[in-house]
């Protein structure tokens, strides 16, 4: 494939989802590249993250959350966002704002102690967990000619349907 695709975990959902994929492959390769996704998987459940990808990826939560940099959103519509997105499922809204102590404890586990919490977590979630799904997408290099030709077709009929009054009516509206 051309590039790595998907969004990895998203928690914006009751049941948070996990996507990765490879762009650009053939139909015919699709079970090789999920072969492949599974057994990278493994892997590193079985060798274990680096202490130092474990460090540098906690350093990044952590400047996220104190930075809080929310591009161009005002900052209140950010922070309500966050937590509206587990209030909507019946979580503590303020769940999120609250990370300097669970962040600590997690660095603790995972950087001093050297637990394999991520192995584990990987192993229960995703490697041993059969609820998946693979999906291949073709694109239809016909599909926009369709699509105009359709739209065509729609406008035309209600066209037939104004007078030329009604024209010059949504010609002046439009301007």
């Amino acid at each position: 494939g051309s590039r790595v695709i998907g969004g990895g975990l998203y928690e914006g959902l009751v049941q948070p989802t996990f996507s990765v994929g490879l762009k650009d492959i053939k139909e015919t390769d699709a079970a090789a590249v999920e072969e492949l996704i599974t057994k990278t998987l493994e892997k590193v459940a079985s060798e274990r993250f680096e202490k130092e990808s474990i460090e540098a990826a906690l350093n990044k939560i952590e400047f996220e959350n104190r930075e809080l940099n929310t591009g161009g959103l005002p900052r209140g519509l950010a922070l309500m966002f966050s937590a509206v997105s587990n209030w909507n499922y019946g979580k503590d809204p303020f769940e999120g704002l609250r990370f300097d102590a669970p962040l600590k404890a997690l660095r603790e586990k995972l950087v001093e102690k050297g637990e394999p919490l991520l192995e584990g977590i990987l192993r229960e979630k995703l490697l041993n967990n059969k609820h998946r799904l693979t999906v291949t997408s073709k694109p239809d290099f016909e599909e926009s000619s369709r699509i105009e030709a359709a739209e065509k077709a729609r406008l035309e009929e209600h066209r037939k349907t104004l007078s030329e009054d009604d024209i010059e009516a949504l010609i002046t509206a439009t301007k």
